[in-house]
């Protein structure tokens, strides 16, 4: 979900990041202990996965940083 948000929207909705990530939470598709762990760096996104995107990761995680 990161990677598609940040690939298909990041110029036009980035201001709308924050928004997105309580959605993610308050829908408990994501729980407040990974998001915090994630954005602590302490838990990392597959990076065996073909769709990793270190970059991608970091522009979200710039773009949460208000929510978070």
């Amino acid at each position: 979900m990161i990677l598609y948000f940040v690939r298909v929207f990041k110029s036009e909705l980035s201001k709308f990041a924050p928004t997105f990530m309580k959605k993610l939470v308050d829908e408990e598709i994501i729980s407040e202990k990974f998001l915090f762990k994630w954005f602590d760096k302490e838990t990392r996104l597959d990076k065996n996965s073909l769709l990793y995107d270190k970059k991608a990761e970091k522009q979200f995680r710039e773009m949460v940083d208000p929510f978070v």
